[in-house]
């Protein structure tokens, strides 16, 4: 009988040698936009390492802490904080309840999560910005569902803004740019079934642990934007799927707290389209439906 360990052995071989072949960037399969849903039934309750990077700005991080422990009926998980140090102090004294890594290194939000990757214990990674609040319970049985669908390879959430405008339901790629559709719309503008895209934001994803490690985890040339996107399209141009599902629905508060100051760096997007080509046609977005091409904003 073949033993989960082996199985992922097996995994890790087969992305890795992949990866190594030439498989990296570029190939894009061809692929269709389709709808689909789930329910909630788990049947197995995987260790989900949930993964929060943080400079400990405001008390977000510990909302954030709050509302997962408060609100989520799904308890088989794990808390990863990562920060560079200099957090205040009362951060830290939150912080004594759940694992912390501290990396003594200039700030490179890819690398502080490939740290956390291999720190973490749990089957999948749920990577989780600190400025995230949970609103739905079924949030991480809404991820697992899709992460169990045979060839998925990450899973992003529904983000809103706290005022309920929708901010996140997929990432599209328009004129080699990574959008989210209907950015700032009415939250009904989200696909109103799972679907298919050709990435998510890392400000919720969730992804299989041996997975992430094998194809080498986030690019760390991307220190703060694309990171999520360029792991996300190597994944689907080695055969993974993406998929966003509605049924987990979080609070983003998204640069509230810097109004007007745009995150994306120019030579992040220089790289973006060096690797991926300024002409990339993205599969799935002329395919949509249900998101209005009216509000777009750029991913960072």
């Amino acid at each position: 009988m073949i033993t989960v360990r082996r199985m992922l052995s097996g995994l890790r071989r087969t992305v890795g040698r992949a990866y190594r072949l030439g498989l990296g960037r570029g190939r894009m399969r061809t692929a269709v936009a389709h709808h689909f849903d789930t329910g909630f039934s788990i049947d197995r309750e995987p260790l989900i390492s949930i993964l929060i990077p943080t400079a400990g700005r405001g008390q977000r991080i510990l909302r954030c802490l709050e509302t997962i422990r408060a609100r989520s009926t799904f308890s088989h998980y794990e808390i990863i904080v990562v920060d560079n140090g200099g957090l205040p102090a009362d951060i830290e004294a939150a912080l004594l309840g759940v694992r912390r890594l501290t990396l003594f290194a200039r700030f490179n939000f890819a690398a502080n999560l490939n740290a956390a990757a291999r720190a973490a214990k749990g089957a999948y990674l749920l990577f989780l910005n600190d400025d995230i609040e949970v609103i739905a319970s079924h949030w991480l049985e809404g991820l697992l569902e899709c992460a169990f669908e045979p060839g998925v390879g990450a899973v992003g959430a529904k983000l809103l803004f706290p005022d309920g405008r929708l901010q996140h339901s997929g990432v599209a790629i328009v004129d080699g740019n990574p959008w989210h559709p209907a950015y700032g719309e009415p939250a009904a503008s989200a696909p109103p079934a799972v679907r298919e895209w050709v990435a998510v934001t890392g400000a919720c994803l969730l992804t299989p642990r041996s997975l992430f490690l094998a194809s080498g985890g986030f690019d760390e040339r991307f220190s703060l934007n694309y990171n999520d996107v360029d792991y996300c399209l190597r994944l689907h141009e080695l055969g993974w799927r993406i998929l966003c599902t509605p049924h987990a629905e979080l609070i983003h508060y998204e640069a509230m707290d810097r109004p007007g100051n745009s995150t994306v760096r120019p030579w992040e997007l220089a790289l973006f389209k060096q690797l991926w080509g300024d002409n990339y046609r993205d599969p799935f977005y002329r395919a949509v439906d249900a998101a209005p091409r009216t509000a777009q904003r750029q991913a960072a």
